[in-house]
């Protein structure tokens, strides 16, 4: 494959959180593949952001781009991204705020409005959480972006010829769908939907986090025949299709020790040097099985 750069894009776990550049995983793939890496990943991002910033990237260097292959390491699917325009005195003001936003943020007592060090973008949420819960508050909506978000993305990918890979950070974005009855309705299919809970087990036994109902009617992308087409051989998972996260908490013996292991000792809960190069290698061989 005679290709320059690797683009990378995702959230902390890409981005290389406080120890920088040098704790992410995309430093070390692009040499190890002959590659110059552009990482473009920021913290605390959600998948539709991660989406939005690849497709701009690639829109806007398409001399680049064709010399490019794509790595995405998908966030939390439950981030959204939002924008945020406060007012003051019934007025706008001259500021907008880039602001993540997800159904977790909205537990009771979620945000310390007495703390002066949180953000005034998440006072606002636990201010107005009555009025955007309804809005917001939808795990399978979260999946419904996230679904949309990897099919841009793997649509702009192919139809341009651009090598690309997939692979899930934080929870594993991959909809596990039951059929349910739903009224009348004799000819269409609804679902139950959940998720594999970041391979977290007990007793055993997987532990799931149920995502909700999704309406025949409201279920635009978010199916299994979606699922299908999305999870091919450029989405990559670790054993037993967890994340990577999912991985390290469900294995920590094989995996550097954990959450609190080698492998991210330092770091704040997410990969350090060790650990990026740990995974690098990973992805490095997922990369040579199908290209």
């Amino acid at each position: 494959m005679n290709k320059k750069y690797l683009l990378a894009c995702g959230d902390s776990f890409t981005e290389g959180h406080v120890q920088g550049k040098k704790a992410s995983w995309a430093t070390y793939v692009g040499p190890k593949l002959g590659l110059e890496t552009i990482n473009i990943a920021c913290g605390g991002m959600s998948n539709d952001w991660i989406c939005n910033r690849t497709l701009t990237w690639l829109m806007k260097n398409k001399e680049k781009a064709k010399e490019c292959v794509v790595m995405i390491g998908w966030s939390d699917f439950g981030r959204q991204h939002c924008m945020f325009q406060p007012v003051v005195e019934g007025k706008f003001p001259n500021t907008r705020w880039s602001v993540t936003i997800s159904p977790a943020d909205f537990a009771p007592n979620f945000v310390d409005l007495d703390d002066p060090q949180i953000p005034q973008a998440l006072r606002e949420i636990e201010i107005n959480r009555d009025a955007l819960i309804p809005w917001f508050g939808s795990f399978s909506d979260c999946l419904y972006k996230t679904y949309r978000s990897i099919l841009f993305i793997k649509e702009y990918c192919e139809s341009n010829n651009i090598p690309y890979m997939f692979f899930d950070m934080i929870d594993n974005q991959k909809g596990i769908f039951t059929p349910i009855p739903y009224g009348d309705i004799p000819n269409e299919q609804n679902y139950n939907v959940k998720i594999k809970n970041r391979g977290r087990k007990k007793d055993g036994e997987w532990q799931y986090l149920d995502c909700g109902a999704v309406r025949y009617d409201q279920r635009d992308l978010l199916i299994p025949e979606m699922t299908e087409y999305l999870w091919d051989k450029h989405y990559f998972h670790m054993r037993d299709e967890n994340s990577m996260l999912g991985f390290l908490e469900c294995y920590p013996n094989e995996a550097g020790g954990g959450h609190d292991g080698e492998y991210m000792e330092g770091n704040q809960g997410h990969l350090n040097v060790k650990g990026a190069q740990w995974f690098a290698d990973i992805v490095v061989k997922w990369f040579h099985d199908i290209y």
